[in-house]
């Protein structure tokens, strides 16, 4: 029991939080920390401390990924403090010319991200392939239409479903990972124009 012995609080990075005596938790900047309470008696525990920007509902910011390329976000939600990936007709999430592949943080500037929006990679004809996380529910409409290079995908376990032509004209597209236990809702023309996909489910799914 830590309340048993007088404690002493601390946090590992004090320029993104810190901790008072009586273990009031004040953030300083945008950043991960943990805090440690730690007992006269050498007992202790930690925990995680994620200070996140404020933005207001519908706010789009911009975070890095693994790979160092710019993407962008939109706030869904204020109270859960979630995103999605953000594209526009006209100007998908990253740069149209970004190659490779590619890895959609699960988080972005503490944001937990939960689907992938609208035209998010739409025409990003050199990517081959996309990392989901596992918090992501949705793929909008035409997310990924027209990734002509795009091989292979993987469809996290939580994807609950998929609009219209997330996948359309992704014409190099030959396999498609289901790793959901529940079937998808999946709306017309998600995968028009892809005749020779396979698509691999999980046994008893």
């Amino acid at each position: 029991d830590l309340h048993s012995f007088p404690t002493r609080r601390s946090s590992d990075l004090e320029i993104i939080a810190t901790v008072s005596s009586t273990g009031v938790i004040t953030g300083i900047s945008e950043g991960i920390t943990t805090i440690t309470v730690t007992t006269s008696n050498g007992k202790s525990g930690s925990c995680q401390v994620w200070v996140v920007p404020r933005y207001q509902m519908g706010e789009i910011f911009t975070a890095e990924t693994e790979e160092g390329v710019e993407m962008k976000f939109k706030v869904t939600d204020i109270q859960a403090k979630t995103c999605c990936v953000y594209g526009d007709y006209t100007e998908p999430a990253i740069q149209k010319s970004t190659e490779s592949s590619i890895t959609i943080p699960s988080r972005a500037k503490g944001y937990p991200v939960v689907s992938i929006g609208e035209y998010a990679f739409k025409e990003c004809g050199n990517l081959t392939s996309v990392f989901i996380p596992k918090g992501v529910a949705t793929i909008g409409e035409s997310a990924f239409e027209d990734c002509s290079s795009l091989t292979s995908i993987t469809l996290p376990e939580n994807v609950t479903s998929i609009s219209n032509y997330a996948f359309y004209g992704c014409n190099s597209l030959t396999s498609v990972i289901a790793e959901m236990e529940s079937p998808a809702a999946i709306e017309k023309n998600t995968f028009s124009n892809r005749k020779n996909a396979t698509l691999y489910v999980l046994a008893d799914s």
